[in-house]
């Protein structure tokens, strides 16, 4: 209920969420080429994944409303309404999966990342991006001031976490930025 409600709340949003996401794209179109098979979780309203052009994209979100939204705005995409703990109803393999925001409102990470493996093929990049602990007291003052969208409580994970979550669920990492 607390993400369909931030779903509705987004058409009349103006807080500092857009400087945010635009430059969360901009980082994502330098990182994913065009015409690439990109499944996302946790995709929202699915603007990320369309801005990146797929040749094949799959939006999964646990909101219905953010599925329906996503669905309206971008009928090209495929989108389903699953738990990211749970993808067995999803098929297919993908050369690009995104987590974007996502990993810090898991109750079980390592389970999610287990449950993509098999969605990937060697040559498969998962991209991951999730707020660093640092940015928590900067957050809760915005969103006292009404700056930005409420938020579930966190995992607040440090990247040496999510690293070790990565290997724990067969993934090697690759790079990392701050």
């Amino acid at each position: 209920s607390h993400w369909n409600e931030v779903a509705k709340k987004r058409d009349s949003w103006h807080g500092m969420g857009g400087w945010y996401h635009k430059r969360i794209t901009s980082y994502y179109k330098f990182l994913v080429p065009q015409n690439q098979r990109v499944l996302e979780i946790g995709c929202g309203t699915g603007s990320l994944l369309a801005s990146l052009q797929p040749s094949y994209g799959v939006g999964v979100d646990f909101s219905e409303e953010m599925i329906n939204r996503a669905k309206k705005q971008y009928p090209f995409i495929e989108y389903h309404q699953l738990d990211a703990h749970d993808l067995s109803s999803l098929e297919g393999k993908f050369d690009i999966i995104i987590f974007s925001d996502t990993i810090n409102d898991l109750w079980d990470v390592q389970r999610a990342l287990e449950q993509i493996k098999r969605f990937c093929e060697p040559h498969t990049r998962l991209i991951l991006n999730f707020y660093s602990h640092l940015w928590q007291l900067p957050l809760q003052i915005a969103q006292s001031l009404n700056m930005a969208a409420p938020m579930l409580t966190q995992n607040w994970l440090a990247t040496e976490d999510v690293n070790n979550l990565l290997n724990l669920a067969g993934f090697e990492p690759i790079r990392t930025s701050n």
